[in-house]
């Protein structure tokens, strides 16, 4: 019997311990993995609530040699199952050796060694407030002091229920504030059945040193059709315009029907300029003093400015500042020059002159200082132009940053800033140099 036919059947069983509709998709698996697949070295994993291995067979993909993995379930018929996989299918069976498996609930787990990375799909939202604060309390101990806990919930489920059917909002009340001063990423997943949110929560402060050893996201943010991949950013045009063709087609007089066609090609250009490249960003190990270029365009200027903009943040007066001007055909994807920990994500009003211009410098922006794994400081500044009105940055504080990570993006033509400390930067490209983001080494620290 398939996965998916055993999860249903344990559903139409009446298994109370079943907190799903369907398993989870293989997009949700590859956001709850996509922390313990961008580390070096190896881990010890715990994933709690297995079911029937949707996650675990994304989980067994990312494994090194020195991964360990314990697999916690409550309902004995899924372990049996998973039991089953480990034996029979080859990428789960490769590292059957380094497997654990736990049939009880993960309030009694008691291991000897902390965990890494703490993966769960147990449904928050479905148990009683008491074994939620439980499961949590106890997942903060069996992680090391810079562990990362992942988990799932339906998106706005929480919110719809609650208009719906009044829903006891106490889980939210313990949950809401927890995310509020842990989470530092949560993805959408769309391609589930519900859609879905993935929390990634860190429940002390990471060193920016941990950076260093991280490789950036692969599939965060993006969508894939074949070889060609874009923005989620994009989901929202392609939606609208779908709709409006399709009411067009039905409303519309028959000699006017072609007509639309026009918000499609509006959606597929908007989709073309938020595509996502992937680049060849280098490993973490090399290279460590390198600055990449934070987006692709074209150099504007290099100098050197004396500002105490970032004086809070960073203690830094002189500032080697490397502005590069994006045009409509450029990606628009903003990635971290450095790796490092984002320190603060500030918002700044200002005009919308053309971003090629010096009076651009004081259109509206966004700033994200990051402070590096290797020591020093780097200031990214997302401006808008004329045209551009949206600027999305999705870096949280206290977030750590790989090297060439993907952090935001800024709609259609746009500038943005690089500043680096002048006592320790120095620029390796000229203006009106052609640059990518993520590959171009700009300047070294």
């Amino acid at each position: 019997m398939n996965e998916q036919a055993f999860f249903i059947r344990q559903l139409l069983s009446g298994a109370a311990d079943v907190g799903a509709l369907l398993p989870c998709s293989r997009f949700s698996g590859r956001a709850m993995v996509s922390e313990l697949e961008r580390r070096q070295g190896p881990a010890n994993i715990l994933e709690v609530g297995s079911g029937t291995g949707p996650i675990t067979a994304e989980i067994v993909k990312v494994m090194e040699p020195g991964d360990r993995l314990t697999v916690c379930d409550l309902n004995p018929e899924f372990m049996d199952f998973l039991r089953q996989r480990f034996e029979t299918e080859p990428d789960f069976a490769a590292v059957r050796e380094r497997v654990s498996f736990r049939t009880m609930s993960v309030t009694e787990l008691n291991e000897p060694e902390p965990f890494d990375y703490i993966i769960s799909t147990l449904p928050f939202t479905r148990l009683p407030l008491e074994l939620t604060e439980g499961i949590l309390k106890q997942y903060r101990q069996m992680l090391k002091p810079d562990g990362v806990l992942s988990y799932i919930e339906y998106a706005w489920l929480r919110k719809l229920k609650q208009t719906l059917v009044g829903y006891d909002q106490s889980v939210s009340t313990l949950i809401d504030p927890l995310l509020a001063q842990h989470e530092f990423r949560r993805d959408t997943i769309l391609r589930n059945v519900p859609p879905a949110w993935v929390h990634h929560l860190r429940f002390n402060q990471a060193s920016p040193a941990h950076a260093a050893q991280l490789a950036p996201l692969r599939h965060t943010n993006r969508v894939r059709l074949g070889k060609f991949s874009f923005d989620t950013d994009a989901v929202p045009f392609i939606a609208g315009a779908g709709a409006l063709a399709w009411l067009w087609q039905k409303l519309a007089p028959r000699s006017l029907k072609p007509l639309a066609l026009l918000p499609l090609a509006g959606a597929g250009l908007a989709t073309i300029f938020l595509r996502d490249l992937r680049r060849n960003v280098p490993a973490p190990d090399e290279m460590p003093n390198a600055v990449l270029a934070a987006c692709d365009g074209r150099v504007l200027a290099i100098e050197n400015i004396s500002t105490d903009h970032f004086a809070n943040e960073t203690g830094v007066h002189e500032w080697l500042r490397i502005s590069t001007f994006l045009d409509i055909t450029d990606v628009h994807i903003n990635r971290a020059p450095i790796a490092g920990k984002v320190l603060q994500v500030w918002h700044e009003d200002g005009g919308y002159a053309i971003a090629s211009t010096a009076a651009a410098e004081h259109n509206v922006a966004t700033y994200t200082a990051i402070e590096g794994a290797h020591g020093g400081y780097c200031v990214v500044a997302q401006r808008v132009g004329a045209v551009a009105r949206r600027i999305v940055n999705r870096a949280k504080p206290g977030a750590l940053l790989a090297r060439g990570d993907k952090f935001g993006l800024i709609r259609f033509g746009s500038r943005t800033d690089v500043y680096l400390p002048a006592a320790t930067a120095t620029a390796l490209v000229q203006p009106d140099d052609y640059i990518l983001g993520g590959q171009t080494e700009i300047a070294q620290m």
